[in-house]
């Protein structure tokens, strides 16, 4: 038999995320004030809990975006791909939950829409 805390620390390493890095969203605030609307990555916040349990995280090298329900992978975006040939090599700086979709922000003034249920990606471009 296992002992409970042995269990805990294997279900914890198993976890495709760092728990300890993510930053609840306004979507999951009951009390309305507490958490942010506006998510900006750091090596000290890498991920967003939306509602519904969905995690969406930022690979270590920003140039990915994922989403996770119950833990398992629902879709992978390649944001540094949907920005090649616009403004080049460039990393998630910040993102903001909708309703339907997640406002993404990049390095080199990037902006993206990302469909919340598929990952796709659209409205890519930039500003000056």
């Amino acid at each position: 038999m296992i002992p409970i805390v042995g269990l805990a620390q294997q279900l914890e390493k198993a976890s495709p995320y760092n728990k300890a890095l993510l930053e609840a969203d306004q979507e999951t605030d009951k009390a309305y004030g507490t958490s942010k609307g506006i998510h900006t990555f750091t090596p000290q916040v890498r991920g967003v809990s939306g509602a519904g349990g969905t995690v969406y995280w930022v690979a270590a090298d920003g140039k990915s975006l994922s989403a996770y329900q119950n833990g398992q992978l629902q879709w992978k975006a390649d944001i540094a791909k949907a920005f090649q040939k616009l403004i080049g090599q460039t990393e998630i700086q910040k993102l903001a939950l909708s309703s339907e979709v997640l406002f993404l922000f990049t390095a080199k003034k990037g902006h993206a829409e990302i469909n919340r249920k598929t990952g796709e990606i659209s409205a890519v471009g930039y500003y000056l």
